[in-house]
């Protein structure tokens, strides 16, 4: 009895695993919904993907909570790298994971009640907001707010949303944007129009992030889509998976790691990073960010800054 409490009780804080896929549940991510036929060991993943035609994977229990990839013919998004998945409780959400044979994490599915993925561009572009999301300034001292299909220039809002397949076009009443990122904050330029696709053109404001809490907060919360994370270059993402530690104190022996967390004003170091503890979803982030630095030609790689 007192075991059973016990279970129950990690369940309900999701520091365990559910041990099970349910038959006919959904699962989604920002560009896909999936649906899992459930018979015996095996679970039928149907996937039906934003503008692409539909795909079907296989997964077969090995464990409590993981299962191996079985392609069919129909299977053609799911990398070779991609080698088992597992299925992890947190926080009360439930996650399925796309892990390499190293435990490294390659996308992830989330459990929704919906039935149905609707593709609204502000789902679609969730992954990309989260990473631009906050407070900035640019060289003149002007004030800008970037908040999750918003930017306010100078006291006034405008919407935007990410436009083009790419999604370094933002689209804003204001103005349309290419932007990029940087170690400090982000780049926007005007546009100009090239043969094919609408690209860089001189450059509007350089801005500077000076979010009172960090730049990427959201990281102690939700994961982090590794889609989102091409528009960073190395030194950004080491910065950004850094940026997790330096929120609970940790004391750097980088110099240039030193350097930067010292010059924010949040940052607070602490007396001893052995008593720091990261929270699983900010593991699972580190992981993520990690793993994406190892990377090599990545799209984009070239003209990053």
């Amino acid at each position: 009895m007192k075991k059973t409490l016990i279970t129950s009780a990690l369940l309900a804080l999701g520091l365990i695993a559910n041990a099970q896929i349910a038959n006919k549940s959904n699962w989604v991510t920002p560009y896909e919904n999936a649906i899992a036929t459930v018979s015996g060991n095996t679970v039928t993943f149907e996937i039906d993907h934003y503008a692409e035609s539909e795909e079907i994977v296989k997964f077969n229990k090995i464990s409590n909570n993981k299962y191996s990839i079985t392609r069919t013919k129909d299977t053609w998004s799911f990398s070779e790298d991609a080698k088992f998945v597992e299925l992890q409780t947190i926080n009360n959400k439930k996650y399925l994971f796309v892990k390499d044979d190293k435990n490294n994490i390659l996308e992830f599915f989330e459990n929704t009640n919906s039935e149905e993925q609707t593709f609204e561009l502000d789902v679609m572009n969730k992954p990309y907001n989260l990473l631009l999301n906050g407070d900035y300034v640019d060289e003149n001292g002007k004030k800008y707010k970037i908040d999750n299909g918003t930017i306010t220039i100078g006291g006034k809002e405008y919407s935007y949303t990410l436009a083009e397949q790419m999604y370094f076009i933002m689209q804003s009443d204001y103005c349309t944007f290419y932007w990029e990122t940087s170690t400090t904050g982000i780049n926007l330029y005007y546009t100009q129009q090239g043969e094919y696709t609408t690209e860089k053109g001189k450059l509007f404001h350089k801005l500077k992030n000076v979010s009172p809490q960090g730049r990427w907060t959201f990281l102690s919360d939700e994961i982090v889509r590794n889609q989102a994370l091409w528009r960073f270059d190395n030194k950004t993402l080491r910065i950004m998976r850094n940026e997790i530690y330096a929120r609970h104190g940790w004391i750097f022996n980088s110099a240039d790691l030193k350097s930067y967390f010292s010059a924010q004003p949040w940052y607070h170091p602490g007396t001893d990073n052995n008593k720091i503890k990261l929270s699983q979803i900010e593991e699972i982030n580190v992981n993520i960010i990690k793993n994406f630095e190892k990377q090599e030609n990545r799209p984009m790689d070239e003209g990053l800054k």
